[in-house]
């Protein structure tokens, strides 16, 4: 059986690799849950560290396009993260927070213009595209910075949490759509409460100010939680008892959440 698994560095660990002699993103040789599936399964894992939920749903529709898979396992990840194509260098460019932020006012203010461009990073699946070394690329590498600042700004000034939450909902309810149609059994999860559906659908971890609105609810009303964990992979770790100084599982940490997800996953299809 063909098992695909994606998600962000819970998944795909925390390093991302290119091969000095192709420039793409290449196996980083790190062991995560993902790797216990083996066992069971001919899996291939598309994860990649630093993923947005936009790249998550990308990557995952044109991998079910190319290969007939019987099972995926989906880890959503932080909303703020987003992925753009470049018409300059005909790509995509994986955009992912360097710091934690929330923001639910559109003129709240928590960094100076100055450090604000410093909020994202971004990688794209070939280094060729990004090479700062390359002097060809001097106005390429300009053109990622203007979408960045543009992603900044949206932060701060021209979307709400709402926003970004909607945004969210919509990659979550395209992909169930398409797995439900392709007849694939797959079983969703998340990183963390705040990107975790069910969590987000009980309400009970927002004030007013954050609160969901009625075209979320609807949104929600569309997902089946039957197929997501009860928990994210930030609790099946014991809230992050067991994991590395920068808040990524470690191998015991990578074992609960195996266990957790194999457990569920099996609980639904048996």
């Amino acid at each position: 059986m063909k098992l695909l698994i994606n998600g962000c560095s819970f998944t795909g660990g925390s390093e991302v690799i290119h091969d000095p002699e192709t420039s793409l993103i290449t196996n980083n040789g790190q062991t995560t849950w993902a790797n216990h599936f083996e066992e069971d399964f001919e899996t291939n894992n598309v994860a990649v560290g630093g993923n947005s939920n936009d790249k998550i749903f990308r990557r995952t529709v044109e991998e079910l396009n190319k290969e007939s898979y019987d099972y995926a396992i989906i880890q959503w990840t932080a909303i703020h993260r987003k992925e753009r194509y470049s018409d300059m260098r005909q790509t995509w460019i994986n955009f992912c927070q360097t710091e934690s932020f929330t923001t639910n006012n559109q003129f709240f203010e928590t960094a100076s213009d100055s450090n604000k461009r410093d909020l994202y990073g971004y990688h794209t699946d070939n280094h060729a595209d990004m090479d700062r070394d390359n002097p060809k690329l001097s106005s390429v590498l300009k053109s990622y910075d203007k979408i960045r600042d543009g992603l900044v700004y949206d932060v701060f000034y021209g979307k709400t949490l709402q926003d970004f939450r909607v945004e969210y909902f919509k990659n979550v309810l395209s992909l169930q759509n398409i797995l439900d149609k392709k007849n694939i059994k797959y079983i969703f999860t998340s990183m963390s409460f705040e990107n975790h559906i069910p969590n987000i659908k009980s309400n009970w971890s927002f004030d007013r100010n954050i609160a969901i609105t009625e075209f979320e609810q609807d949104l929600l009303d569309q997902m089946d939680l039957s197929v997501w964990t009860k928990n994210p992979m930030t609790h099946m770790m014991n809230q992050n008892k067991v994991s590395q100084n920068d808040g990524h599982p470690n191998e015991i940490g990578h074992k609960l959440i195996y266990n957790h997800v194999q457990k569920e996953l099996n609980k639904i299809y048996g």
